[in-house]
């Protein structure tokens, strides 16, 4: 991980994938639709995709991805969870979203950047 905070827009080109989702932490049931950006292993909350500053970083190396998620009917979520930190879900808006943002995910928690 870098020592230092780097700066990330939402719109930022360099980014492995950006685009809104539903998110939602696991104890709660309310969907919030957010714009996430996954720039050098961290994935990135904005409010809206013209934003400037994040909302929330989460730094994916030692997450784990989940795919459908057991519990929920409904094969559009998926989950990021991390040991003492709780789960994540979220909600793409097709299929094709979906299999993107888990791919690169995966290899986001495994170390690894992928170009979407």
């Amino acid at each position: 991980m870098p020592s230092v905070l780097t700066e990330v827009k939402a719109r930022d080109q360099s980014a492995q994938i950006g685009g809104y989702l539903f998110y939602r932490r696991d104890k709660s049931r309310q969907w919030k639709k957010k714009w996430f950006v996954v720039f050098n292993l961290v994935m990135y909350e904005f409010k809206k995709h013209e934003d400037v500053s994040a909302q929330q970083s989460i730094p994916l190396p030692s997450y784990e991805v989940t795919s459908p998620v057991s519990g929920l009917n409904d094969p559009l979520v998926f989950s990021l969870q991390h040991s003492g930190a709780g789960k994540l879900l979220f909600k793409a808006e097709d299929e094709d979203q979906l299999e993107r943002w888990v791919e690169v995910l995966q290899k986001a928690v495994r170390g690894e950047t992928i170009r979407v």
